[in-house]
Formats: structure tokens, C-alpha cells, sequence
């Protein structure tokens, strides 16, 4: 930096158009100011000034021209000031009478986030943060392409806060959409091509529009990938034949799951995907994502926290946690918020009171060989699916499914198309399943059932099934669901008592935290579990009763209801579901 510095001082002061008056000792004040106004954009140093005017001066120069170059200095300060301010004025004036033209919105987002709206070619518009990395290259862009020239870092973080704030305090404020929006009665769908093409789904059809005929703004975050135009007029067949989806209720799943995630505003079903190694959970997984949400990363590792959980739901609409080994408590729970709807608040960084706030509501799929997830609030929110393994002489490579998939998307688009028409034909007039958590949920797949190929009622029931079956499942593959039936075997299906004796004859038959670490180590403990597991263990045949409490603990009625045998059942020979 010094020696940059150095070369331009040498530069002002050989190409100084002041010095040839300097020399000649006549005028030398004016000469001088104006030189000192040059020589101060380089140097700030007024001993070396000084030195430089002296030494355009005759030797024999006796004038106080030197005596008056700390009063020129101040003067070039100011004055380089205002003119620099002056510039900086017109800079930014020229910037946004050149926005008005063009007709770029300044607006912000609920969160407070300044963005541009830039109109494109095709009708449509393009929607990004003014502080992004595309903010900043947009405005170096038109610096170049409009005024000739370029702008220096310093000047553009200042340009951007201004503009920032603008959008701000002065721009309206918008609800940006990720992938898809509910505009009044109408679904729409951003294809994210080039073009800003978006699908309209009305009650009565479905079309391809660009997307400045409606009134949604989309952000198009990092790797967002495009979809294919969608045809009308197909089935889902050859997306079944691909799959190798041979079970009619996995099938229904897969629709259930799908036409529920193209819901904009949920509540959604989560997908709990299962299956040994070489069943095809991550190419099911990556399909599915390709069909609502395609992006450069189709799959993820699952987040260790509910803030990194919340982040990534802000950046797609659609995720997937690809090769998943365990959801813990605090994780589940966040997401069964993520599920249904709901807010969480956690500080922002480098501050000590603004916080980061994040209200989002997302469809999911959870990917794993098997035993990643066993909280029954998740577990009822969620689609349950089970893989069998592949018959290794019928695989096929990746690059041929991809190519295989991608030859069928758009007419697989289409179907689910007509999947979002029909709901929203048939939502008011559907009437809502019972005996379901996500009761909305499935009403909707109730809704869009006629455009699928499918028996009437096909679609619920599956949903019906799946739920039950992975709830008793994981009850019993729960440690605890073990030790109550072993208990129970011993009491001749039947035990009353105290949560502390519970506790006792669980750990005499080994049941403890060298079992399991996650087990119950008190009463309190054991309490909250069998409440925890009640909904669970009732669904595969064991009734958990609380009685009236005993002056010293909470007495319990825990007995197997017929519906299934258990005798003789230990932890190697347990039911399967």
C-alpha cells in the first residue's frame, strides 16, 4: 500500500499542470493552492508538501507562498470533502433515477430484508437480497454498462446500506415464497427456469404463465434447480416401474406423501423412509425432491441443532436428510414444530439484543436403515415407509435412472397438476378423516385422490396404516416396550403398582441405562416415559392406566389387551409389525 502511495505522489508531482507557474515564481499562491490540492489526495504529510512546492520554486524565490501552505491544507481538505460528497450525491442519484427507469423496486421482506425487483425480458422478475452476493455484481453491472466506469468497495458498501435502508423504511413490504404460493384460491408453482415461468392451479385447470401475470415473489435461493414443463394427459405408471414399487401400500404412500408436500402452507406429513442398504432409499428420496423442490443439494446430513434445522427450512421447501442414525429428544421436537407450523428465536450473532426469528412450516423425508426415529409425537405426524431390498440383478446405475427419470418428469409433474386442481376442487366439499393427528393433512390427500389411478379411499387408508404400524413398531423396539412385556409375562399379563416397584422389576430383568442409556434411572423418570409411550403401546396391544395416587407414588395398571400374543416373547423374538 506504501509503495502504491509513493508511485502516485511521484505521478502527481511530474504531471502537475500547475508547475510551470511554480517555476517561473509569478503567480505562485494560486499555483501552489492548487497544486497542495492535487499533492493532498495522496499524502496528508504538510512537511512534505511544503518540501515539494519548495522545490518548484526559483532558488532565489523570495515570496511567503511556503509560510501559507498549512492554510492551504486545511483548504484542500474541505474542499476535497465536498467534492468527493458532491460526486458521491450525484452517484447516487444517477443510481436510482437509472432503477426508476428500468423499473427496479427497492422492497423488504417480513424479516426486514432489502431486495431488489428487477423486471426481466420474458415478463416475470428476478427477487434477491440487495446485501447478496447478485445485489452487489447487479449495481457494479449497470456502473459499468450505464455510466461507463467502476466503483471501489468502500463507495459500494456505502451505496448498498443506503439502498438497504430505503427498501426498508420507504419500499413496501412483500411475503416472498420458496418454490410455491397460495395467491387467494389459486396454488402457484415457480418452475425456476430462466424464463420466470410459474404454474396457476385454480379449481378449474392448471397453466403456464410467466410470473409477472401474478402476484407472488419468489426467492430463488442457493442451487435452485429448475423443473420441466409439466404435460397433461399422463399417468404415473413408468415413475412406478422406475421405482420398482411393486407393494400398492408403499405406493400410496409415495402419493400421499407427494401431493401433501405440494401443499404450500402445510400442515404436512413428514416421510420416514426405511430400509437395508441397497433398497433405494436415497434415489426414492432424491426423486421425490426432484419432483417438488429440485436443487443442486438433493440431500443432506441431518442438522445437530433446532438453529441449523430452522436455517436450512428457510432455504428449501422441501428437505431431506439422506442416511439418518438417530433423532434425538430435543430434535424431534423441533421437528414436530417444523411439521405442523410454529417459531423459534435465538440471538443473532455479534449482538447482544437483536434476534433472529424464524416462522416456517415444511414437508420433510427422513432416510435410515432403520431405529432413527421412536418419539410417538413424530411418528404420528409422519408417513412410514419400508424398502425391501433390491434384487441386485435387476439394479440399475445412477446415471441410467437419472436419465430414465428425467425423460418422465414432466409428465409426472403434470399428474400432480392435476392432483393440486382436484384438491382444491374437492377441499371444501371433503370431509375431514378420523382417527388421524394430521387430520388436515390427509383431508387434502383425500381431496386430490381422483387424479391418481388409485381405489377411492386408497390413499387415507395407506396413511391410516402406515402410522399405526410404525407407531407399534417402535414401541416395541423401544427398550422399555421390551422390559414392560417381560414384566408382564412374568404377572400373567397384568401388573398393578407403584412407579418405583415398575422400576425395580425392570432393572432385576436387566432393563437399565447399561442397556440402554436413554432409559428411565427414577421414578419421575419412568413416569414421564410410560406417558410418553402410552398412545404407542396401546396401538400394539398394551393398556397403560394410571390409578389413583398413593400417599407415596403414582400407582399404575399395565396389562395386554388380547389383540396380540406375547407370551413367551423376549428381546431376540419380539412381535414384528
Amino acid at each position: 500500500m506504501q509503495q502504491q502511495t509513493s508511485i502516485q505522489l511521484v505521478k502527481t508531482i511530474s504531471e502537475n499542470p500547475h508547475a510551470p507557474d511554480l517555476f517561473s515564481g509569478q503567480d505562485t499562491h494560486n499555483s501552489a493552492l492548487k497544486s497542495v490540492s492535487c499533492l493532498y489526495q495522496t499524502t496528508k504529510d504538510q512537511n512534505l508538501i511544503t518540501e515539494i512546492i519548495r522545490g518548484y520554486l526559483p532558488e532565489d524565490y523570495q515570496g511567503n507562498t511556503l509560510d501559507e501552505i498549512p492554510g492551504m491544507c486545511e483548504w484542500a481538505l474541505k474542499n476535497n470533502k465536498a467534492e468527493i460528497k458532491s460526486k458521491k450525491d450525484s452517484f447516487f442519484d444517477n443510481i436510482t433515477s437509472y432503477f426508476n427507469k428500468a423499473g427496479i423496486e427497492l422492497i423488504h421482506s417480513e424479516e426486514d430484508i432489502g431486495c431488489f425487483k428487477v423486471p426481466n425480458e420474458n415478463g416475470g422478475f428476478d427477487t434477491f437480497p440487495i446485501k447478496s452476493r447478485r445485489g452487489k455484481l447487479l449495481i457494479r453491472k449497470i456502473i459499468y454498462d450505464e455510466f461507463g466506469g467502476s466503483i471501489g468497495g468502500n463507495d459500494l458498501s456505502d451505496l448498498i446500506g443506503s439502498l438497504e435502508a430505503i427498501a426498508i423504511f420507504d419500499g413496501r413490504q412483500a411475503v416472498f415464497h420458496l418454490r410455491l404460493a397460495k395467491i387467494d384460491k389459486e396454488i402457484i408453482l415457480d418452475l425456476g427456469n430462466p424464463e420466470r415461468s410459474v404454474v396457476k392451479c385454480n379449481a378449474d385447470r392448471w397453466e403456464i404463465i410467466p410470473s409477472g401475470m401474478i402476484d407472488a415473489i419468489f426467492r430463488r435461493r442457493e442451487g435452485y434447480r429448475s423443473l420441466p414443463k409439466p404435460k397433461r394427459n399422463r399417468c404415473l405408471r413408468k415413475l412406478r416401474e422406475l421405482l420398482g414399487i411393486i407393494d400398492d401400500q408403499i405406493w400410496y404412500c409415495i402419493i400421499a406423501f407427494i401431493i401433501n408436500a405440494l401443499r404450500p402452507d402445510g400442515p404436512y406429513c413428514c416421510f420416514i423412509l426405511d430400509g437395508e442398504q441397497g433398497s433405494g432409499k436415497s434415489f426414492l428420496s432424491a426423486a421425490i425432491k426432484r419432483i417438488i423442490d429440485p436443487n443442486l443439494l438433493d440431500k443432506m446430513r441431518f442438522p445437530k441443532s433446532e438453529r441449523d434445522l430452522m436455517i436450512q427450512a428457510k432455504q428449501y421447501h422441501l428437505l431431506v436428510f439422506d442416511n439418518a442414525s438417530g433423532v434425538k429428544q430435543h430434535m424431534s421436537d423441533a421437528l414436530c414444530v417444523l411439521a405442523t407450523g410454529g417459531g423459534f428465536a435465538t440471538r443473532s450473532l455479534r449482538t447482544d439484543e437483536d434476534l433472529m426469528t424464524f416462522v416456517v412450516c415444511r414437508p420433510f423425508i427422513i432416510n435410515g436403515i432403520g431405529g432413527f426415529a421412536y418419539n410417538p409425537d413424530l411418528l404420528e405426524r409422519g408417513i412410514h415407509v419400508s424398502l425391501p431390498t433390491m434384487n441386485p440383478d435387476s439394479r440399475k446405475t445412477e446415471q441410467e435412472l437419472n436419465e430414465a427419470f428425467e425423460d418422465i418428469l414432466p409428465e409426472v409433474l403434470g399428474v400432480f397438476m392435476d392432483g393440486i386442481v382436484q384438491a382444491l376442487r374437492n377441499f371444501e366439499g371433503t370431509p375431514t378423516p378420523k382417527g388421524l393427528r394430521m387430520a388436515d393433512a390427509a383431508r387434502w390427500i383425500a381431496a386430490a385422490e381422483p387424479a391418481f389411478d388409485v381405489p377411492p379411499g386408497s390413499l387415507v387408508e395407506a396413511l391410516r396404516r402406515s402410522q399405526g404400524d410404525i407407531m407399534k413398531q417402535a414401541a416395541l423396539e423401544e427398550t422399555l416396550g421390551q422390559g414392560l412385556i417381560q414384566v408382564l409375562n412374568t404377572y400373567g399379563g397384568k401388573f398393578e403398582g407403584s412407579t418405583a416397584g415398575l422400576l425395580s422389576e425392570l432393572n432385576d430383568k436387566g432393563f437399565n441405562k447399561l442397556k440402554d442409556p436413554f432409559f428411565p434411572s427414577n421414578s419421575s423418570q419412568l413416569s414421564k416415559k410410560l406417558r410418553l409411550l402410552k398412545p404407542a403401546l396401546r396401538l400394539a396391544g398394551i393398556v397403560i392406566t394410571k390409578l389413583a395416587r398413593s400417599n407415596k407414588s403414582s400407582l399404575w395398571r399395565i396389562e395386554f389387551d388380547g389383540t396380540e400374543d406375547f407370551s413367551d416373547t423376549s428381546e431376540s423374538d419380539k412381535p414384528q409389525f
